[in-house]
């Protein structure tokens, strides 16, 4: 794991943190709004599960039924591109950033600096949560209990693991600011 958090910080230049930041907003502001009407379509306005924090079997359910079989691959073919595109984007902006910021405002050596690893925890809940939803889509509604009644820890995994990410991310923001104020030694 510390090679892995020091390639980051190798990786991590202001450019690269720059263009990283650049395909994260281009890829909200185009591409996020037809992915998501896509979805909306295909659900008949229901959306998709992702979007929620947590959900139970029976809710995942329901949700599932608002899809028609052709709407259940559309989101199958979503997940595979989309919903796989935009995990790898900000999971590559968070490590990316929290690498460039630490890398002004710590020491080489520091143990903290293996923070910028926390966002791949959150790359691995998503992976899972969209392998999940991706059979129940191709296989409801013959699906196994077992992936109705664990697609929502993923889910819910997959925000709490962002939420740590992005509130690393924050500390790094004001720890690098308060470094470059000569306040924080």
């Amino acid at each position: 794991m510390k090679k892995l958090s020091l390639l980051f910080s190798r990786l991590s230049s202001t450019p690269v943190a720059a263009l990283s930041f650049a395909v994260s907003v281009l890829f909200i502001a185009f591409v996020l709004p037809h992915f998501s009407t896509l979805i909306d379509t295909a659900s008949s306005g229901m959306g998709m599960p992702d979007r929620l924090f947590y959900y139970n079997a029976e809710r995942l359910g329901q949700i599932v039924q608002a899809y028609s079989a052709q709407g259940r691959w559309v989101y199958v073919r979503c997940a595979a591109t989309y919903d796989t595109a935009w995990p790898a984007i900000y999971i590559s902006f968070l490590c990316i950033s929290i690498s460039w910021l630490n890398n002004f405002s710590l020491k080489p050596d520091s143990r903290f600096k293996q923070l910028n690893l926390i966002p791949l925890i959150c790359a691995l809940f998503d992976a899972f949560e969209n392998l999940n939803l991706s059979i129940i889509m191709m296989t409801f509604p013959d699906t196994l209990e077992l992936l109705l009644n664990t697609a929502g820890i993923f889910t819910a995994g997959k925000w709490v693991a962002a939420g740590l990410s992005f509130s690393v991310l924050t500390g790094s923001i004001i720890h690098a600011v308060l470094k470059q104020a000569h306040k924080v030694p």
